[in-house]
């Protein structure tokens, strides 16, 4: 339209006339041919913000944004396309529409729809290839579809000195084409190399740009036929033609809220992912889709109609609960594989009766939800689903399979405790200092003034008064050591810590003394400074008792109060797991009682007696909210303690001895242990961050030894927690109590050694 513009007005200016030679080799392109006077008017449809609300809004974006193709009604004429690739080939002689010609031919009749590449285009070879790399292959990021040599040069026949695996994302910078192996190389630089890229018959390729491979694997023959045809090309653009030709569809974060009915038009498509959008239910899905992944949707119900091609469903994270997996076991009865992690699924007798209909189940996953924290969870679900194969991720054993059998009895899906028991072991707290070091500012900032008001008299006495000679053979006496800033803010004060149990309910230990034999700075061995490492194995509760907190379960259909509104504490246990255990350290200054021994008393004014019974300390020791700080009270920092390791256990082993007391199982195993040998303890100040409030299970629980945690403001603790811990407390003795540890003589992580 602009060359035609321009052509109406050459003979007024001399400019127009160069503008009209420079656009005549884009008049004359051979590709953008075949476009008829009904298409000079090309309306742009609106752009939505976002994808859309629709399943049909956010694939029209996606195919704008990413092929430059808008879709119209006009219906597609398979014949004319072929005769427009056709005469695109004898005017270019390209080996690319060749290819597309056959692909169009092979795999879009009725019969051959899914065969490879290779067996439709069987019975000519391509005999030509293009000199250059095509067009469609330009410098950027690109993904590993295949294992890849590093070559040192861009031929075959060069050094080979790396490898890529699947997947792989590199940078490319250059590429050329090889006339010695007919194909495209880029040039990489981490490591050093060429790679091949495409061959020039294009029936092999090792790697995808990214922008390719985000949205569908059908995007590269789609965007050859684009660079043949033209963006404009009425078939190209028509509905009819673009539906039906994905099999692959990827439109994650389109904002996405209803699955309307033009999903059903995708008649080839077998793998769809709608993860993170904003669905609610799923209504319509394609006739022959086998993969649908809709994870960290707000999925709650399945009224799609029953289609038996599905054969993976991944809906986790979502609110989807019992009904939603009762309509997902009906619409979809052909399924081999279950991704149910991190839902609301609650009640072991709500999967053995919707799943235990699926016999084609051989993967199931409930790792997050609330069933995944019932103590015989594992044996409970093999023993109902015995057609499983994969629970969570871990293979079933035979001898898991025999132990299910074996307690049949005992593993009936509404046998479940009533209440369990967490138990907590903190080990010893290293670089507390760290934690103390904002106590110790005052005290810092009142010696420097100090000193700069004795420099300042100093200097004034010597400017008004001559300094006496020096004595001969005097030696100057060293400056008084001056005592530990932090070792004199703590002195006499104690340390003690806060834990976040399920239900919203807080328990605070005792009070760990923070007193030191040495408190000068620098000590004689040069070791270690003082307060710096805390030995915090003999911890126990504010009531004197163990670190050990019973939650109540409740009953199935019993509405038991909890922070959640839960039918019972099995969802504020699983919630809690999710979200990690916050841990809190204060410090508490000489003198200053604490809210328990306050509460204490104030309850036995009441009461006229003078000392509380062990029943009323442990209520004030564990309320069901965080207590309030008291002024005198100081916050020194937190951390929060991943516990989600606990969902994603292994196989479940039954002792000997258990299996040789007879066909009745116990209601609690074995615990469930965890170890967290590094928790990085943020100071006050970096409480908030995100890495702190949602940290991240591998990094904070496996720090790597090597790691250099100095030069970090934070300290370093180490815990044991159990799950579903034993209920006889663990007896320690009456005169242990938790110490800081001398400087001369530190205690080295891998010494310490949970109680049995």
């Amino acid at each position: 339209q602009v060359a035609a513009a321009v052509t109406t007005t050459a003979s007024r200016c001399s400019v127009a006339k160069w503008c009209v030679d420079a656009m005549a080799p884009l008049r004359s392109k051979p590709r953008f041919r075949g476009l008829g006077p009904e298409q000079t008017e090309f309306v742009m449809p609106p752009k939505p913000t976002r994808g859309g609300k629709k399943f049909s809004d956010a694939f029209r974006y996606v195919l704008l944004n990413r092929a430059g193709i808008s879709m119209t009604n006009v219906p597609f004429d398979k014949e004319q396309m072929e005769r427009d690739l056709e005469h695109v080939y004898r005017q270019e002689d390209d080996d690319w529409t060749r290819q597309e010609l056959r692909l169009l031919r092979g795999m879009r009749v009725p019969g051959t729809v899914g065969r490879p590449p290779e067996q439709v285009m069987q019975g000519g070879g391509l005999t030509e290839a293009p000199e250059e790399p095509d067009e469609g292959t330009t410098p950027g990021t690109y993904v590993m579809k295949e294992t890849v040599h590093v070559a040192s040069k861009p031929c075959v026949s060069s050094s080979v000195f790396g490898r890529l695996q699947p997947q792989t994302v590199v940078d490319v910078s250059e590429l050329t084409f090889s006339q010695e192996d007919r194909r495209t190389w880029g040039r990489i630089h981490q490591p050093e190399g060429w790679i091949p890229i495409v061959s020039s018959n294009g029936l092999q390729r090792w790697a995808c740009k990214q922008v390719e491979a985000t949205w569908s694997d059908d995007a590269p023959e789609l965007m050859r036929l684009v660079k043949q045809l033209g963006p404009r090309t009425p078939h190209l653009r028509s509905e009819a033609f673009v539906k039906p030709f994905f099999t692959h569809l990827l439109l994650p974060e389109l904002g996405i809220q209803e699955l309307d009915e033009d999903a059903q038009r995708f008649s080839r498509l077998t793998y769809l992912d709608v993860s993170r959008n904003a669905l609610t239910a799923i209504e319509h899905l394609p006739p022959g889709l086998r993969f649908l992944k809709a994870y960290n949707t707000n999925v709650t119900e399945i009224r799609c109609a029953p289609t038996q091609s599905l054969n993976f469903l991944g809906i986790g994270h979502s609110p989807l609960a019992a009904k939603g997996m009762e309509q997902a076991a009906s619409c979809f009865c052909n399924l081999l594989s279950l991704d149910l992690s991190y839902t609301e699924v609650t009640a072991l007798q709500d999967v053995a009766r919707n799943l235990g209909p699926l016999h084609r189940l051989r993967h199931l996953s409930l790792a997050g939800s609330p069933v995944s924290v019932l103590p015989l969870y594992r044996l409970q679900t093999i023993h109902a689903l015995p057609q499983l194969q994969v629970l969570d991720g871990v293979p079933r054993e035979d001898g898991e399979k025999a132990a299910a059998k074996h307690f049949a009895s005992s593993l009936v899906p509404t046998r479940r405790p009533e209440t369990t028991r967490v138990s907590l072991q903190l080990l010893n707290l290293a670089s507390a200092r760290k934690l103390f070091a904002p106590l110790a500012e005052p005290i810092i900032e009142a010696r420097r003034v100090a000193a700069e008001a004795a420099a300042a008299e100093e200097a004034a006495q010597v400017e008004d008064a001559a300094a006496p000679p020096p004595t001969k053979g005097a030696v100057p006496s060293p400056p008084p050591k001056q005592e530990d800033p932090i070792a004199e803010a703590c002195g006499g004060g104690t340390m003690f810590f806060r834990f976040a149990l399920p239900a919203g309910a807080w328990a605070e230990s005792a009070d760990v003394p923070l007193e030191t034999a040495n408190a000068e700075v620098g000590t004689d061995d040069g070791t270690s400074e003082p307060l710096d490492m805390f030995d915090l194995s003999s911890l126990r509760a504010a009531s004197g008792e163990n670190l050990l907190f019973d939650v109540d379960l409740g009953v199935e259909g019993k509405d038991v109060a909890d922070a959640y509104g839960g039918p019972d504490g099995v969802p504020a246990l699983c919630h809690w797991v999710r979200k990690g255990m916050a841990l809190k350290v204060y410090f508490r200054p000489r003198g200053t009682p604490t809210e328990a021994a306050e509460q204490a008393a104030t309850a036995n004014s009441k009461e006229g007696t003078r000392e509380s019974t062990r029943e009323e300390a442990n209520k004030f020791a564990m309320d069901s909210t965080e207590p309030e700080c008291l002024p005198q009270e100081r916050f020194l920092g937190g951390a929060i303690i991943p516990l989600d390791t606990l969902f994603w256990r292994g196989q479940i082993s039954v002792a000997e001895e258990v299996r040789d007391s007879g066909n009745e199982l116990p209601v609690i195993l074995e615990p469930w242990a965890l170890q967290a040998l590094q928790v990085r303890v943020a100071p006050a100040a970096g409480w908030l961050r995100p890495e702190v409030q949602v940290p991240l299970a591998k990094e904070s629980q496996a720090l790597a030894p090597d790691a250099n945690t100095s030069a970090e403001p934070e300290a370093l603790l180490q815990l044991h927690l159990a799950l579903h811990a034993p209920m006889q407390p663990v007896p320690q003795p009456e005169s242990s109590t938790p110490r800081p540890l001398s400087a001369a003589t530190p205690v080295a992580a891998s010494t310490v050694k949970p109680k049995k």
